[in-house]
């Protein structure tokens, strides 16, 4: 049975969503533009401007609690996916069961994910399924390096 089920419905964990984007722990490896305002995002989410860009809710099967994040970014045919998981679920095994679903949704082909090199974790967890480091990759976004991993079933 699978812990966890992925979806597209954001506004219905929206409080616990802009949580986990506002938890300072939680945002230390990620990329990416600093946050609106709660508010900000909390009107921007509830006019379902999310609803098209691949973002998934990360859903607990057996409690109904939101645990994070996933999705993927779509480049000319080549998907990058991410994965954010709640400080408070950290350590459950949450994260690979939610990627095999969200593989479920985009397949495997193709699928890139950039991963801050003092994330072990991640870097462990993109291993086990099957990815491989590709470049590094330095952006604007991060402002230090980050390492490239690449899937092609």
């Amino acid at each position: 049975m699978n812990k966890v089920f992925i979806t597209q419905d954001i506004k219905s964990y929206c409080e616990e969503y802009i949580e986990l984007e506002f938890d300072p722990d939680v945002r230390k490896y990620l990329g990416g533009l600093p946050r609106k305002s709660k508010e900000e995002m909390r009107i921007h989410i509830n006019l379902g401007e999310y609803d098209s860009q691949g973002i998934y809710a990360i859903v607990d099967v057996s409690t109904g609690a939101f645990v994070g994040r996933c999705g993927y970014l779509d480049d000319n045919g080549e998907k990058e996916i991410y994965i954010v998981i709640s400080k408070k679920y950290w350590g459950n095994r949450l994260a690979k069961p939610a990627l095999q679903e969200l593989f479920k949704i985009i397949g495997r082909k193709n699928i890139t994910a950039i991963i801050d090199p003092e994330n072990i974790k991640s870097i462990k967890l993109f291993r086990s399924l099957g990815f491989q480091e590709s470049c590094c990759v330095i952006s604007n976004c991060w402002q230090q390096k980050h390492i490239k991993f690449r899937l092609d079933d």
